[in-house]
C-alpha cells in the first residue's frame, strides 16, 4: 500500500489523568514538545561526555572540529523516541529518546576519514576500538515538560533552579582547588578558554545524589563531581602544568559535594525554543554552567 488509511480516535481521553483531560489539546502539545526537547538536549550532553581515549572525549572533537559537531548534530536530529508521551497525575509529561552508541561513532568515523589528513585528536583505529568494546551501549535522556499551572511544572522549576544553584556552589568549590602551593584552578582558567569550556562540561556531567522536595514548593538538590576529572582537564590542555600534577590520577577517588536549592519562579515557563543555535560549541552545548564558570572566573559579563 502506497497510504495510510485514517482513522479516528476516541476523544473521550479516559487514559489520560485528570490534568490533562481538562487541558486543551494546544497545552498538551506544547508539554510534549518541551520535553522532546529537554530530552534531546540531555541525550546531547551524554553524547558530548563519551570518552574516546585516557585524554578525549566526543566534546574535544566537537570543540576541535566543525564537521565533528555537525555531524552529532545532524545525528541527532534524527535520533528516535523510545517511550512516551507518558503522562502523569502532577501534570508532567516524561519522553525517553535514546541512540545506540555505535551508531553516534560510526557518524564521527566518517568524518574522521574526510579530515584525518589535517590532523585529529583521535584515529579512526581508536574509534573502532569505542565500537567494538561499548558498541551494544544505549546512550538515552529522560525529558520533562509540564502543564500550565500545574503542580508539576512548579516542581521542574524548583528543580531547574536548585541544579543551578548547585552548579554554581561546586563550581566556586572547583575554582578553589590547588594544584600548587601558588596556583588554583581558576588561576589556569583565567590563561584558556579550551580549559573554561572542558570545565563547563565536567561541571554539567556532576552526579545528582539526592533530589528532595520539600512540602513548600521548594527543592534541594544534591551533586557531586570527582576531583580526578578535574585534574585531568589540566593535565590534557595545560601543557606548563601537566609535571605538577599528581601520577596517582586514575587512583583519586576524592569528591566535590554540594547541595543547591531553588524555588519555581511563577512568571517563567519551559523553554519551547529551538534545541541549538546551529553553533558546535561549549555555549550551545552547556549554557548553564558556561555562565557559571565564566562569571565566577571573571573573564566577562554574562547577562542571564
Amino acid at each position: 500500500m502506497a497510504y495510510v488509511k485514517p482513522v479516528d480516535a476516541t476523544s473521550s481521553g479516559a487514559e489520560l489523568p485528570a490534568v490533562f483531560q481538562a487541558a486543551s489539546p494546544r497545552e498538551r502539545i506544547k508539554a510534549i514538545r518541551v520535553a522532546e526537547l529537554d530530552a534531546t538536549r540531555k541525550l546531547v550532553e551524554r553524547i558530548y561526555g563519551v570518552s574516546i581515549n585516557s585524554d578525549t572525549v566526543v566534546y574535544d572533537l566537537v570543540l576541535a572540529d566543525d564537521q565533528v559537531g555537525a555531524a552529532v548534530n545532524n545525528l541527532i536530529r534524527g535520533v528516535r523516541t523510545a517511550e512516551g508521551p507518558i503522562y502523569q497525575e502532577d501534570g508532567q509529561v516524561w519522553v525517553l529518546k535514546e541512540v545506540k552508541l555505535a551508531t553516534v561513532i560510526e557518524e564521527i568515523k566518517k568524518t574522521v576519514r574526510r579530515t584525518y589528513k589535517e590532523g585529529k585528536q583521535v584515529t579512526e583505529e581508536e574509534l573502532t576500538t569505542v565500537t567494538r568494546e561499548h558498541g551494544h551501549t544505549t546512550l538515552d535522556a529522560l525529558g520533562n515538560g509540564a502543564l500550565p499551572g500545574t503542580s508539576g511544572l512548579k516542581k521542574i522549576q524548583a528543580k531547574r533552579a536548585a541544579e543551578v544553584d548547585a552548579y554554581r556552589r561546586l563550581a566556586e568549590r572547583m575554582l578553589g582547588v590547588q594544584i600548587t602551593s601558588t596556583t588554583t584552578v581558576r588561576d589556569m582558567a583565567l590563561r584558556s578558554d579550551k580549559i573554561q569550556a572542558r570545565l563547563a562540561q565536567v561541571l554539567k556531567g556532576a552526579k545528582p545524589i539526592d533530589v528532595v522536595y520539600s512540602d513548600d514548593g521548594s527543592c534541594t538538590v544534591t551533586m557531586q563531581i570527582k576531583l580526578a576529572d578535574i585534574y585531568h582537564v589540566i593535565e590534557h590542555y595545560d601543557s606548563e602544568d601537566k609535571s605538577i600534577l599528581k601520577s596517582d590520577i586514575e587512583t583519586d577517588t576524592r569528591t566535590l559535594t554540594e547541595s543547591g536549592y531553588g524555588l519555581a519562579r511563577l512568571d517563567v515557563e519551559l523553554p519551547d525554543g529551538p534545541v541549538s543555535d546551529g553553533e558546535s560549541n561549549v555555549k550551545s552545548a552547556f549554557p548553564e554552567t558556561t555562565i557559571v564558570i565564566r562569571k565566577l572566573v571573571g573573564t566577562a559579563v554574562v547577562a542571564d
